[in-house]
């Protein structure tokens, strides 16, 4: 319900921001004659979008026949539709923004234009141009800067869908662990995060994935939160992908919830685990032995329905650790398993040697390479997103990622991470 409200909820303002756009676009251009073309192929669009959202539908409530995601062809479709909406989506809450700073910025206009009329020591020259007639003029190429901004969002997004990153990256990392018992030593780690398994992520992907893992030797696979996108429909294609490397690792796939994991159902998501040799860890330590020593891996819930750094989210989370931790054994190696990674915030206070998380997708589009860059957006909202950091003793790696929940990347790989314990 959750996922249908939302798609509900874009598809009414996306339509009405186009309908809105058009009638503006319609009075300042309308005696153009490229316009008269132009109008036909953008009302094309406002149905293609319509088609698209109902194509959306039906995968969040189970009718996902017709528009099967496994259908080539329709799988790139929604590759078309993924730069056309999501450059809507993106920018119309700008555009309303840039729309009220023009309103303001004509009031003030006219306030302006007001008084010199008033003050009556206004100079007509032929060689100048007139106060009146620069703000007339600079207000008019802001009102067509506003009015294409939504079609600059779809360029953008179409040229980060088209030319940014998508080789799948495998990133090596050696991580000292200073309690780490010999037998563990050189312990491999794969950890893959943030798949999406739904309308962008197919089988043909899913396949040439598996062959990047089964072409890494390690002990464990780790998934850290967000198999499946929008809709439990695609958990079967998920079992299937994950049962298909089980054999590969020693010691089995272990797995946590993502906030995606929980949009349709997630005790159903949970269930579906049970059912199958894959372990999916909530608020858990799950003990891995070599001989007598031991490596404890807690894996803790995502705490939904809450989002967000800090509040309600975080306050949750705690508890889940709590509970997961009461029994472990603190003179061993302690890894958690969270989706969220603020929570190293004051997970890296606790006796946790290692936290490996995902969620952020490395910000999926990066204008710097730059970690601490102002050119990467994602690093306004998030402390930690990408990579390995170490702090008070306790290391944290968060994954950039190996799907997407929208088709862009721009300086942000997908990858798959081999962690070495050393």
């Amino acid at each position: 319900m959750f996922g249908k409200f939302i798609i509900l909820k874009a598809a009414f303002f996306i339509l009405l921001g186009e309908t809105l756009l058009f009638f503006r676009l319609n009075k300042k251009f309308k005696s153009q004659i490229w316009f008269q073309n132009f109008k036909y192929l953008y009302f094309l669009l406002v149905l293609y979008s319509i088609l698209q959202f109902w194509n959306l539908l039906t995968q969040i409530t189970y009718l996902s026949v017709f528009f099967d995601n496994y259908q080539p062809l329709f799988f790139k479709i929604t590759y078309i539709w993924g730069f056309s909406v999501y450059g809507y989506c993106g920018i119309l809450t700008v555009y309303y923004a840039f729309i009220f700073l023009r309103f303001v910025f004509f009031k003030a206009k006219n306030l302006i234009l007001t008084k010199e009329t008033k003050s009556k020591k206004i100079i007509h020259t032929e060689s100048s141009i007139t106060r009146k007639d620069f703000l007339y003029k600079t207000g008019f190429a802001i009102g067509t800067f506003i009015d294409a901004s939504p079609f600059l969002g779809t360029v953008f997004i179409a040229s980060g869908l088209f030319l940014g990153s998508k080789e799948i990256l495998i990133e090596n990392i050696s991580i000292k662990i200073h309690n780490l018992p010999e037998a563990f030593k050189g312990y491999k780690i794969v950890q893959i995060s943030d798949i999406h398994i739904g309308k962008n992520i197919d089988e043909t992907y899913l396949k040439y994935c598996q062959g990047l893992i089964k072409s890494i030797k390690a002990d464990l696979l780790v998934i850290t939160g967000d198999t499946i996108d929008i809709n439990n429909y695609y958990l079967k294609y998920a079992m299937r992908f994950f049962t298909s490397l089980l054999n590969h690792f020693r010691d089995g796939i272990l797995a946590i919830p993502g906030n995606h994991d929980y949009f349709d159902d997630g005790e159903e998501f949970s269930y579906t685990f049970q059912k199958s040799k894959i372990k999916l860890l909530r608020n858990e330590n799950y003990i891995i032995k070599r001989g007598k020593k031991q490596l404890n891996i807690i894996g803790l819930d995502y705490a939904w329905p809450h989002h967000g750094n800090g509040g309600k989210r975080m306050k949750q989370s705690k508890l889940f650790y709590k509970l997961a931790s009461h029994n472990v054994q603190k003179d061993f190696p302690v890894i958690v398993l969270n989706h969220h990674p603020t929570d190293f915030l004051w997970l890296q206070n606790k006796p946790v040697d290692l936290m490996l998380s995902g969620h952020t997708h490395g910000g999926q589009i990066n204008f710097s390479k730059e970690r601490n860059s102002i050119l990467s957006p994602v690093g306004w909202v998030f402390k930690y997103y990408k990579g390995h950091y170490q702090e008070n003793g306790s290391h944290l790696y968060v994954s950039r990622g190996l799907g997407n929940s929208f088709p862009v990347r721009i300086n942000s790989n997908p990858e798959i991470t081999v962690i070495k314990l050393v």
